[in-house]
């Protein structure tokens, strides 16, 4: 027989003493979906007839992690593997968990209380895939769509509109219409939940796919979570774009950015910040609770991301000095580069959409702004063939790579304290002037 799954070993290991025992047990959830889509799962969930009382009775090593919600995990050569009792749950008043579980010993009662129907499938070697809401289907067709009625689901549980929009940036799926209407109709309920849930969903969606965020925006959820974006056209900012068209340009720009989180969010965020202030920018990430040295390291992005970047050498070890990182340069000029294709193609949208009389008008400047963005890409390109020279001949640009420290401004006599840093940053300044005198000797010259 060719079993359409291959389960883990202690997985099969676990589900067939379960058998034995008298009661049905599946692998469910997300590593059926894994397995389907061909990837390797990162857990493995059972779902089981048997009561939690009878699970401790089975194995001899276990855990009762949520035993009022029939979990148990067993432990098996110290790895541990949740088993859940098959459950109804009852109201939602908290809008995260059940008021009420009611055990059945239906795999179908359990799997209809699930999220979506891709991840109501359940698999074992006996009896092979259980699907009674077409998620194999739904997975051929790249669809996300609840299982049962969408409202419901997502009164239960309004992070589930988050989740819907991130497995559809994740897998490159479409949300299914009355699923999509759904989360539109309810988007405000998405208030009462944590900002650290919604953060959680937010940045894998902007790691996946950041262009999905988009649906966000259009499904009204993004206003719910982040209404200080929707009011920068409320307020007297110098702006040359609408609040959506700046989050539509930033969602593109991140989306170009390499896949580092504090990147993307300054490629996120560097159109609103242009309008609403670093500082601004920076409240925020914090109300986001994204952690102090991401949001530092994207407010530093953010704070030279709109400034152009010389590609003369001495003008680019003053920034690196500034930056006092490699990779951030490296960074930046990603980010710069993202930047200036996601505003040409924005401008070209724009003029598109013009009337043709309008279009023989503009079509000059148009053509000088394309002719701008290559220039800008060469530039970008000719920086980093800069920094690359200046890293190969491993040229000074910090004071701890000078050739001269502390100790030995103290042995020639400068009194310690901050005189001593002061004259640390004078002299690596003469030193990006001039890379020779990076030499001890000649360093304990300049001071004399």
């Amino acid at each position: 027989m060719i079993f359409l799954i291959k389960l883990p070993e202690t997985t099969e290991y676990i589900i067939e003493k379960i058998e034995k025992n008298g009661f049905e047990a599946f692998a469910v959830g997300g590593c059926i979906r894994d397995s389907l889509l061909g990837r390797v799962p990162n857990d493995w969930d059972i779902a089981t007839s048997a009561k939690p009382e009878d699970i401790m009775n089975i194995f001899e090593n276990t855990v009762e992690t949520g035993i009022e919600h029939g979990t148990v995990t067993v432990v098996i050569d110290k790895e541990p593997y949740e088993v859940t009792t098959y459950r109804i749950d009852g109201d939602y008043t908290d809008g995260r968990h059940p008021d009420s579980v009611e055990f059945t010993e239906n795999i179908e009662e359990d799997l209809s209380r699930r999220d979506f129907t891709i991840n109501a499938m359940a698999y074992n070697n006996s009896t092979g895939l259980v699907d009674v809401f077409g998620g194999r289907d739904d997975l051929e067709n790249k669809v996300i769509r609840c299982v049962g009625d969408p409202r419901k689901r997502f009164e239960e549980d309004a992070l589930r509109m988050m989740r819907g929009i991130r497995f559809s940036a994740q897998l490159g799926f479409s949300i299914e219409n009355d699923t999509f209407k759904a989360i539109e109709e309810m988007s405000d309920l998405i208030s009462a939940v944590s900002i650290e849930r919604i953060n959680v969903e937010f940045t894998k969606t902007l790691m996946s796919d950041a262009k999905k965020i988009m649906i966000y925006h259009e499904s009204g959820i993004l206003k719910n979570i982040l209404p200080e974006l929707y009011k920068i056209d409320s307020e007297d900012y110098n702006r040359e774009f609408s609040a959506v068209e700046m989050i539509k340009m930033g969602v593109n720009c991140a989306d170009l950015c390499k896949k580092d989180l504090a990147c993307r969010l300054a490629g996120f965020f560097i159109y609103i910040n242009e309008a609403i202030g670093l500082e601004n920018t920076r409240k925020i990430l914090k109300k986001m609770r994204y952690d102090n040295k991401t949001i530092s390291k994207a407010c530093e992005l953010l704070k030279y991301g709109m400034r152009n970047i010389s590609n003369n050498k001495e003008d680019l070890k003053y920034l690196l000095m500034k930056l006092d990182s490699v990779e951030m340069l490296e960074d930046l000029i990603d980010l710069k580069a993202a930047e200036v294709d996601t505003y040409l193609e924005e401008r070209k949208g724009k003029f598109e959409e013009k009337s043709e009389e309008e279009k023989k008008i503009e079509s000059v400047g148009i053509e000088v702004l394309e002719a701008f963005t290559v220039e800008a890409l060469i530039v970008l390109n000719n920086v980093e063939n800069t920094l690359k020279e200046i890293v190969d001949n491993g040229e000074c640009f910090r004071v701890k790579d000078l050739d001269i420290n502390g100790k030995d401004l103290i042995a020639a006599g400068i009194k310690p304290g901050k005189e001593i840093g002061e004259m640390l940053n004078k002299i690596l300044k003469e030193v990006i002037k001039n890379p020779d005198i990076n030499k001890k000797e000649k360093l304990l010259e300049m001071i004399k």
